[in-house]
């Protein structure tokens, strides 16, 4: 499945699903979203190995793709709103390069929580 279309759909749908939170499940009439990041084992194909090198620490030609997600979820409805997939190590690949990008997903008013990195 395309990168671009699962960040699409983690946008689509998880904002429908966050824009029904009822009020009660606000905090002080704030939305609250979480944003962490994880790292995923890609299938090994010959696109994932261009698009999502292998770690320097795995022999090449042995071992999978790896790319990191970071991902911003409604704390009241537990829906990812807006998430960013891309190669595990780069220029602008990492969690705070993409915790920037992410932010276009945040209104004035929003409640961010976030882990140390």
């Amino acid at each position: 499945m395309p990168v671009l279309l699962v960040e699409t759909l983690f946008k689509a749908v998880g904002q429908q699903v966050s824009d029904n939170a009822l009020p009660e499940w606000l905090w002080r009439g704030c939305p609250v979203y979480f944003i962490d990041g994880t790292g995923l084992s890609m299938p090994d194909t010959p696109d994932n190995q261009r698009e999502f090198p292998q770690p320097s620490s795995q022999k090449k030609g042995v071992g999978f793709p790896e790319a990191r997600m970071v991902a911003l979820s409604c704390a009241a409805t537990g829906a990812i709103i807006d998430a960013l997939i891309a190669p595990a190590k780069g220029k602008a690949t990492g969690v705070l390069s993409q915790m920037r990008i992410l932010a276009r997903s945040l209104t004035q008013g929003d409640i961010l929580v976030g882990d140390a990195i």
